[in-house]
């Protein structure tokens, strides 16, 4: 018997079986932890991605004063570089900078060699491949989430220059047929 996480109103009270023969087509695991205070992010779940060739980086920026320990994000594919370089908050100055290799894809939490001390920065991901971004809407019938982008929350390093990934400009030069929403990409401390 397993316990679902949109309420009772689903299944039998809020459980379903599922049988031990039951294929299933992605596996996921979650692992609870009281490792961390506070999660910074914007994004609901990664839904999509974007991609510029070999490797493309993007970046959230968030403001919370208190010790970074953390990264999380995404990654679509097995054995998936990514380097992780935190900026001031006007990508000015790199003030760590840490390379990480995921085996298997799914969500991932990546701890810094070095904790942090951070107010005002950014936290940019390179990613091998296509980097995650939150999805649109969502609806099932009765339960829904909408998302949406603000400016100065999430952007795409193209040509040495940091666009706005909420500007219809940096979309047309990524050359995407959807509206990218913010950047999988959150700071634990």
């Amino acid at each position: 018997m397993c316990q679902n996480t949109r309420g009772d109103r689903w299944g039998k009270d809020g459980y379903y079986w599922v049988s031990y023969d039951t294929p299933f087509r992605e596996q996921t695991i979650f692992v609870l932890s009281d490792n961390y205070k506070k999660v910074l992010t914007y994004d609901g779940g990664n839904e999509n991605s974007i991609s510029m060739g070999d490797s493309i980086t993007v970046a959230n920026c968030f403001s919370g004063k208190g010790t970074l320990k953390a990264v999380g994000t995404y990654t679509k594919s097995a054995n998936q570089k990514l380097q992780i370089k935190i900026y001031d908050k006007k990508f000015k100055k790199v003030i760590y900078e840490q390379e990480t290799e995921i085996a298997v894809p799914g969500y991932h939490v990546v701890y810094l060699d070095e904790e942090l001390s951070v107010k005002d920065y950014a936290v940019a991901i390179t990613y091998e491949g296509a980097a995650p971004v939150e999805g649109g809407a969502w609806e099932d019938g009765w339960l829904s989430y909408s998302v949406g982008i603000n400016k100065g929350e999430s952007y795409v390093l193209i040509e040495d220059e940091w666009l706005d990934l909420s500007d219809s400009k940096t979309i047309e030069k990524l050359g995407l047929d959807f509206t990218p929403n913010n950047c999988c990409i959150k700071a634990i401390y």
